[in-house]
């Protein structure tokens, strides 16, 4: 089972966001270190943690019935719409969609939110066949928006719209 908590524990985040696995693949040239990164205490900010009993036993350090396996943030563009970022830990990967699917089912019952984007680079291909799998629809694309490694690369907008 897979559930999902409202947290205001920025440690919990901070510690997610900066897995060094889960770090290296998201961040773009001008990001902080992992060291000097910070979450955003922004008390509208919606950060999420995710858990799901199916990882249980890969967390051997852990006496919980469910294990964390990462933190969805959603940052309000108004007060109907938010942008989310999502952040897995290893241990989920390759098992994301039934995560983002049911993560859409917990924001429109859960959250204000009608209407959900992201942003992907265009080079992550995994993550964006995961937001579409998941119930996500392209918007647009921003040309050259997103630095990495030098690189200049566009990033796909794709939205959710609350059923």
């Amino acid at each position: 089972m897979i559930s999902f908590a409202r947290t205001t524990d920025l440690s919990a985040v901070k510690r997610v966001v900066t897995t060094p696995e889960v770090w290296r693949r998201m961040v773009d040239d001008y990001a902080p270190s992992r060291e000097q990164w910070e979450p955003n205490a922004e008390q509208s900010i919606w950060y999420v943690e995710v858990f799901s009993d199916d990882f249980h036993e890969l967390q051997i350090d852990r006496d919980v019935s469910q294990a964390e396996v990462g933190i969805i943030s959603l940052f309000p563009q108004s007060p109907h719409w938010a942008e989310i970022h999502t952040t897995l830990l290893p241990v989920a990967w390759g098992r994301c969609v039934p995560i983002g699917k049911a993560f859409l089912a917990w924001c429109w019952e859960n959250t204000p939110f009608t209407c959900l984007t992201t942003h992907i680079p265009s080079y992550n291909r995994l993550a964006l066949r995961m937001a579409e799998q998941s119930g996500m629809h392209h918007a647009g694309l921003i040309h050259d928006s997103f630095k990495r490694g030098g690189k200049l690369h566009s990033q796909y907008i794709l939205e959710a719209i609350k059923p």
